[in-house]
C-alpha cells in the first residue's frame, strides 16, 4: 500500500503538545503522546474544570466564567471575558468545545452556551 504524505495541518499537529487537566485542576502538556507530563503556569491560581485543545490552541474554563487562552501551546495566557449585549459569562464553565481554532462554544454549569467564530474575540450567547 502507498504512503501518503502527511497534510502541512497534520504535521503541525504532530508537533503540538497533548493536553489534560490535573487533579488540582492545572493545565499539563505532553510532548511524548502522555508518558510525561508537566504542568503549565496560568496567570490565575484558582484550579480550572474544563480544557478544549486545537494544535497550538488552548482554552481552560472555571469557576464563575473564569476563562483563559493561549496560541503558543501555552507559553503565553490571556484572560477571556465572553460577553454580548452587556452581559457577560458568570457561571463556572464545564465544558469547552473548539472545532477549529475559530469556532468554539462554551457551556456553562447553569445551562448557558457561547459561541465564537473569531477565535474568542467575540462572543454570542445563545
Amino acid at each position: 500500500m502507498p504512503q501518503v504524505a502527511a497534510s502541512t495541518k497534520a504535521m503541525a499537529d504532530l508537533k503540538a503538545p497533548r493536553w489534560t487537566l490535573s487533579e488540582n485542576g492545572l493545565p499539563q502538556r505532553s510532548f511524548d503522546f502522555g508518558k510525561t507530563w508537566e504542568e503549565v503556569q496560568v496567570d490565575h491560581k484558582n484550579g480550572f474544570r474544563s480544557l478544549a485543545a486545537v494544535g497550538m490552541d488552548v482554552w481552560v474554563g472555571g469557576k464563575d466564567g473564569l476563562l483563559y487562552h493561549t496560541s503558543d501551546m501555552g507559553l503565553h495566557w490571556s484572560p477571556v471575558t465572553p460577553a454580548s449585549s452587556g452581559a457577560s459569562l458568570s457561571a463556572d464553565i464545564v465544558r469547552i468545545e473548539f472545532a477549529d481554532p475559530q469556532h468554539g462554544r462554551l457551556i456553562a454549569r447553569d445551562g448557558q452556551s457561547w459561541v465564537t467564530d473569531d477565535s474568542g474575540k467575540t462572543w454570542t450567547r445563545q
